[in-house]
């Protein structure tokens, strides 16, 4: 498996591995490795590690960035409406950041959950 492949890569890997399980003779119940399952959740949160360690470095360069804007300026009036921009940019970033993390969580979360669910009725059945 590739280390570098993005979270819908390995969501796209994980929905592959469901809809290509073995299914259950009479059942919506399907049958899946859990070293495999693993393996992609493992490599979806590494994934996503990656990302917030490099939109953190972005928002890093962003607001050295804007420190430097700030002292470049010698006017106050300036300084004030170049810091102003800056930090509103840097908060929309910010929120956009943090929605698009929470949407791909949700996403994953979701996909979890399903797979979870299909588990737990596998193991159901199992014991029944």
């Amino acid at each position: 498996m590739d280390n570098t492949m993005n979270e819908y890569e390995i969501i796209e890997q994980m929905e592959d591995l469901v809809t290509s399980a073995k299914q259950t003779v009479f059942s919506d119940r399907i049958s899946i490795s859990k070293d495999e399952m693993l393996d992609l959740i493992y490599y979806l949160k590494n994934a996503i590690k990656q990302r917030d360690q490099e939109e953190e470095a972005k928002n890093k360069e962003l607001l050295r960035m804007i420190s430097e804007a700030k002292n470049r300026e010698s006017d106050a009036d300036d300084q004030s409406v170049v810091l102003e921009d800056a930090n509103r940019e840097a908060n929309e970033i910010k929120r956009a950041a943090l929605k698009y993390a929470d949407n791909l969580l949700a996403s994953v979360q979701e996909s979890i959950e399903k797979t979870l669910n299909i588990i737990a009725s596998n193991r159901e059945e199992l014991d029944q």
